[in-house]
């Protein structure tokens, strides 16, 4: 299935459509690559943006390889927030200068990171990490400048898959032992971080999946949590953590197939598929009470 292209075709429910009904929030968004991937213009307005930008909105003065860079995005993202910041704002961005594939030998592009231990085996993966070294430089120069204003900001750093390289690289640093499943579920584990300009709990996530990280961030700008993600409170207390592969089950110590659910663990998932479909396929019964609808 593709969601963005098979399912979202009217208004949806999101974190955008209840922070901008609720409360009051201008939403963004912004890619900077071609708008007609994945239908990302009439998706981003039916999960409720009033603003989209894509690679044609970008000045193009800082490349990397052939994408726009993430400081240039960063930069372009600044410019709309002092453009705007009297109003409370939501952006959501996603990058595009880490994208594979990583075998680009043109102008634009300057390798900092080699591996001592590797040298010369696994160019894509040199490539990659100096792309990465890139980033850390461009999320810098982005909390540098949010540290210094006065308005309250969070900012929420993540990804969806690990990068496509070497396979035997991946099995020279992981070792091929182990449960299939496990070393599946590897291949989709990525950091990510919530930072604020302000005080906030530090801690430190062990494991969570990407269905969770929206109550995450509403506890960390001090919104009430919507019926949706209360219920996802509770059900991330009995699954840490789910994706299409399978999830992990704390009776278990692992991850498993969801065929393997035992009695509890499966009326979860039961309630947790009964309320996607509700959301996604439902509208003529759709909850007002976990879906609300759009104004």
């Amino acid at each position: 299935a593709v969601p963005y292209q098979q399912y979202l075709r009217s208004s949806t429910y999101s974190v955008v459509s209840e922070l901008t009904g609720k409360y009051g929030y201008r939403a963004i968004a912004m890619h900077p690559f071609l708008a007609d991937g994945w239908n990302r213009p009439t998706v981003y307005a039916n999960m409720g943006f009033e603003a989209c930008f894509f690679q044609e909105d970008f000045p193009q003065q800082h490349l990397l390889r052939n994408y726009i860079s993430d400081q240039e995005m960063f930069a372009f993202l600044i410019e709309k927030y002092e453009a705007q910041k009297e109003d409370p704002l939501f952006f959501f961005g996603v990058t595009m200068q880490n994208h594979g594939d990583y075998d680009y030998s043109g102008e634009n592009y300057t390798q900092h990171i080699s591996l001592e231990d590797y040298a010369g085996k696994y160019p894509d993966v040199e490539q990659y990490l100096s792309l990465i070294h890139e980033t850390d430089r461009a999320v810098e120069y982005l909390i540098t400048y949010f540290q210094n204003t006065d308005e309250d900001v969070v900012i929420v750093f993540f990804g969806d898959h690990q990068p496509k390289i070497n396979e035997s690289f991946y099995g020279a640093v992981r070792g091929t032992t182990g449960n299939t499943l496990d070393r599946q579920q590897k291949r989709y584990e990525v950091p990510f971080f919530i930072w604020a300009n302000y005080d906030i709990e530090e801690k430190h996530i062990e494991s969570t999946s990407l269905n969770y990280l929206s109550t995450y961030v509403y506890d960390t700008a001090g919104i009430a949590l919507p019926p949706y993600n209360h219920f996802l409170r509770e059900m991330e207390e009995r699954i840490p953590s789910i994706n299409a592969n399978g999830f992990y089950s704390l009776s278990a110590g692992r991850y498993v197939s969801f065929d393997k659910a035992n009695e509890d663990e499966r009326s979860w998932l039961e309630s947790y598929e009964a309320l996607q479909y509700n959301s996604i396929f439902d509208t003529k019964q759709r909850s007002q009470v976990f879906f609300p609808v759009l104004d």
